[in-house]
């Protein structure tokens, strides 16, 4: 159920994870990421890039942590920035 809404996206295209990530909402990126990497459907690389890019361009430095913490633990990557 989580899956659509994180597909879901606004009437600018941003996605959960893109304005969680912009705003630097730190928890709900965790929760939107675990809840990614669980999934059994395809991680697109723009459902990572986007949002990663999002939070480092507002200087959200523990934010884009979070996204390199979670590419280790699972099956997604990210920038070694």
């Amino acid at each position: 159920m989580l899956y659509f809404v994180m597909q879901a996206k606004d009437s600018h295209g941003n996605t959960a994870l893109q304005l969680a990530a912009e705003d630097g909402h730190i928890k709900l990126v965790e929760l939107l990421l675990e809840h990614l990497m669980a999934s059994k459907e395809p991680i697109k690389p723009m459902d990572i890039w986007i949002p990663l890019l999002s939070a480092a361009a507002n200087g959200h430095k523990d934010t884009k942590k979070v996204f390199q913490e979670s590419a280790r633990k699972g099956r997604m990557e990210t920038p070694k920035t």
